[in-house]
Parts: structure tokens; sequence; C-alpha cells
């Protein structure tokens, strides 16, 4: 078990179980400690989305080496970290020729650590699951419900090589409700039982299409009711009226930061700037907290 004692409470995290215990306190002499880490490996992927709040693509940048990548996350495990997670651009098109090492040999270097290691992915290229260590939780994105056979395909490919399903992020478009329903039904029977609605945001290559992709309100309020699976989770930058969950925000900059491809710690990934990695240890992000941009949508008070 790890714990974090925090302004909002204190919290206890069981890792490979991904267990939450959190007690709501008033802490006024407790210090925030980011306990979520997201580490962006680069920014090249193959499908060039024009949706992407990323700006990923094929002509992306990798400046992450293995060396570091392996001292930030062992740096963050022995800090009592929680959780990282990777990703991009496509994490799978990670590597580093120095080391000649692609991000299967990442994975390895990675999955002796006790905190929990998780990544998402596209699944382009598909995934050689046979080389993901069984401590590593991977979680595969449906972009789009005209996807759902390939990923069904990746799936399965999974379960065969694992013994165990991935987990699913689902991008929600407005307008695709009734698809999305259907994709997901879909999903359940070929086993999935974790999912991730992510609603599209006006960031990146998608600050253009506000009026044709952002979902409504009304409609993540529609899809999460008759969502085919229970205790689905909708992405912690939003919150819907009446939810009944303990809320405790996004957490950007408090317990939660990002590292881009570009080695920036940032409050969340939708930010474009941040403060530069030099030594890759876990106190250049305590120390970075108090200067991180916020978007408005941050809080750091829970409801």
């Amino acid at each position: 078990m790890r714990s974090a004692h925090l302004p909002f409470g204190d919290w206890c995290y069981f890792p490979r179980k991904s267990l939450n215990i959190v007690k709501l306190a008033h802490n006024p002499n407790a210090s925030w400690k980011p306990v979520h880490i997201s580490i962006a490996l680069t920014s090249r992927c193959e499908k060039n989305c024009d949706f992407c709040y990323a700006d990923s693509g094929k002509d992306g940048e990798t400046l992450w080496k293995l060396e570091n990548v392996v001292k930030m996350v062992e740096s963050c495990d022995k800090n009592g970290v929680f959780a990282v997670t990777l990703g991009g651009g496509e994490p799978t098109l990670w590597n580093d020729p120095t080391a000649k090492a692609d991000f299967y040999d990442l994975l390895n270097e990675l999955s002796s650590f006790g905190c929990d290691l998780s990544f998402t992915t596209s699944a382009v290229p598909t995934v050689d699951w046979a080389r993901i260590p069984h401590t590593v939780i991977p979680r595969i994105s449906l972009h789009h419900h005209r996807e759902l056979g390939f990923i069904k395909n990746e799936i399965n490919k999974a379960a065969e090589c694992r013994g165990t399903i991935p987990a699913v992020n689902l991008l929600v478009r407005k307008g695709e409700i009734p698809d999305l329903l259907i994709a997901a039904e879909k999903l359940v029977k070929a086993g999935v039982t974790d999912f991730l609605l992510l609603p599209l945001r006006p960031m990146g290559r998608a600050s253009g299409l506000v009026s044709t992709f952002i979902p409504t309100e009304d409609e993540l309020h529609q899809l999460v009711k008759f969502f085919p699976a229970p205790n689905v989770k909708l992405s912690s930058c939003y919150r819907l009226k009446n939810q009944k969950d303990t809320f405790l925000g996004c957490g950007a900059a408090d317990w939660f930061v990002s590292i881009d491809e570009k080695l920036c710690i940032k409050s969340c990934s939708f930010i474009k700037t941040g403060r530069v990695l030099s030594h890759f240890e876990y106190r250049e992000i305590l120390e970075a907290l108090p200067f991180l941009k916020r978007l408005k949508c941050h809080s750091k008070n829970p409801e």
C-alpha cells in the first residue's frame, strides 16, 4: 500500500489492484504532492488525427533517452508515487538508438518498480503483446466507432498472449452517442470491463472543432446513464451535475503532473508550456509546482 497526506485528506492506494481509499479531511499544514505522473515519451504518431490535442504526427520528436526515463520513474517510485502512465504521441513508437532499446525494452526496465505502470496506445502500429510484462497495464484508445473491428482484433491478440483483457479509452464526439453505445456493448461482449470515457476537448488540432465535435453535457449524461458496463469512468476533466461519487478534480499541479515529449513538467497534458527537467528527479516536480501554469478548469478543492 502507498499513502499520501494531502490538503484534502489522506489517500491510500494499492498498486496492482488500482484500489483507492480516500479519507476526506481538512489538512491545512499538508503540502500538495503529485502521486500520479503522466509521461509523453514521443510526439510521433502514424495516425495524424485532426482532433489530436497533442499535435502529434509522423514527424514528431523523441527526446527521452532510456536512462532518463528509467531515472525519472525510479525517482518517482522511491518518493511514493502511486502510478506512472506512458503516452505520446504513440508510445510504442518510442526508441533510443544510442541504447539500442525500443518501447518494449523500456517496459522491461520499468516493470520491477513498485508503482503501477500503464501505457495508452492506439495500437497503430500493432502492439507486440507478447513482449509486455504482466505487471504493466495496457490501455487501448478507440478514437472512432468505425475502428471497432480493428480494436477488437487487438483485444483478442492481447487476451491470447497475456491471458487478460486490456482496458479501453473511448473518445466521445458530439452527435455520436448512439454509435458509441453500440460499440461499447460489443466491447463488453468481447470481455472488456475497464472503460474510460474521454470527451473531445478543444485543444491542439481540435481547437477549431467546438461546434462540430465537442459533446454537450446532456450527451455525456445520456452516455453515462445508458453505458452497458457498471462503474464506467468519465475523464476527471469533467464532472456532471448530480454526480454522486467522491470527486477530487483532475489534480493538475496538485496530485497530478504531466511531463511532455520535450521534457517539460506541466500541470496537465493540455498545457503548452512548462519547466524543463534537467536531473530527472522527483524533487524537480515538487520545486516546479508553484510555478506551473493552470487552465481555468483546474481547481484545488474537491467538492
